[in-house]
């Protein structure tokens, strides 16, 4: 299908959009046939990178009309769509979705997502679940999406309510910017990062909160946001270091010699002896002080990295 009966006010524009839909799926053949035959509806292509599945995910989707490309073994979400976007780089797409093969995302929204790159507000669009249906998650996905959204603005000085979230439009622009590493579902978090850096306009939109009927990610939720937060947590490291040692340090510094003041002064605001007050102020003046060196250290290392590579 080629998109003719779009329901959104920018139709006529939206029809003008050479657009592709990239699919990441692995051992889908439960839901990647439904996928596929909705998503075709709004775009030109529908591209699923069969990410080693060992069901018949690869040929339902051919059967329900897509172009599939096949990884041999599984690499990973990151690798999948990464392998998605090096397919379509040289075939004149103006727009492509990024959509899950597991029912998660509703295809029918894939208009409001495009709408920002039709009027040209936007390079890269994140569908949000957070923006308008934030009491139809469950509490343990909010507290940990809260978590990777703060790491994540802190990483990439931009603040976004779903930073995880794989329901994303892409302009021509962000297309071609698809050339940094990543690994497994760090994509998303990585996307933003290397997106801001190079002043890429980000936008979010409102979609709607899907989850299967057992709630349940394919990997552990917890092993799954812990892997997300230690990758996101190495970017805050790498590009903001003084910020993640220096401020910490300061702190420590701050407080270590508060209380070695108040040691000073024979002043035991907590009730504890001169001697562990002092060996807390020492303590803490220590670990201050190499917090700090740490931080201007790997500050400095990072702003000679950057110059080489310019």
């Amino acid at each position: 299908m080629d998109g003719r009966s779009i329901p959104t006010k920018k139709g006529i524009e939206l029809q003008r959009l050479n657009r592709v839909a990239i699919i990441p799926a692995y051992n889908e053949e439960a839901t990647i046939g439904s996928v596929v035959l909705k998503t075709k509806i709004y775009v030109n292509d529908v591209l699923v990178i069969d990410d080693g599945s060992t069901d018949d995910t690869g040929t339902i989707a051919e059967m329900a009309g897509a172009k599939v490309v096949r990884i041999t073994n599984n690499g990973g979400k990151a690798n999948a769509i990464l392998t998605g976007f090096r397919t379509i780089l040289d075939k004149g797409y103006d727009a492509a979705i990024m959509i899950d093969s597991d029912m998660q995302h509703d295809p029918d929204e894939i208009p409001q997502l495009l709408a920002p790159i039709v009027d040209d507000s936007a390079d890269l669009v994140i569908g949000s679940r957070f923006l308008n249906n934030s009491h139809d998650i469950p509490s343990y996905r909010k507290a940990g999406q809260t978590i990777l959204n703060i790491t994540t603005a802190i990483g990439s000085k931009v603040a976004i309510t779903d930073s995880q979230s794989g329901f994303r439009a892409l302009n021509k622009k962000a297309i071609e910017s698809m050339t940094f590493d990543s690994s497994d579902y760090n994509i998303e978090s990585d996307m933003i990062t290397f997106f801001a850096e190079r002043g890429l306009r980000i936008r979010e939109v409102p979609v709607s909160a899907i989850y299967r009927g057992t709630g349940e990610h394919k990997r552990n939720s917890i092993s799954h946001g812990t892997g997300v937060l230690n990758n996101v947590i190495s970017l805050i490291v790498y590009r903001r270091p003084l910020m993640m040692f220096g401020v910490p340090g300061f702190i420590s510094f701050c407080i270590g010699m508060l209380l070695g003041l108040f040691s000073l002064s024979k002043f035991y605001p907590f009730g504890w002896s001169w001697l562990f007050q002092s060996m807390a102020a020492t303590i803490l003046l220590i670990i201050g002080t190499m917090l700090g060196i740490a931080g201007l250290t790997l500050n400095s290392l990072v702003v000679i990295m950057r110059h080489n590579q310019k």
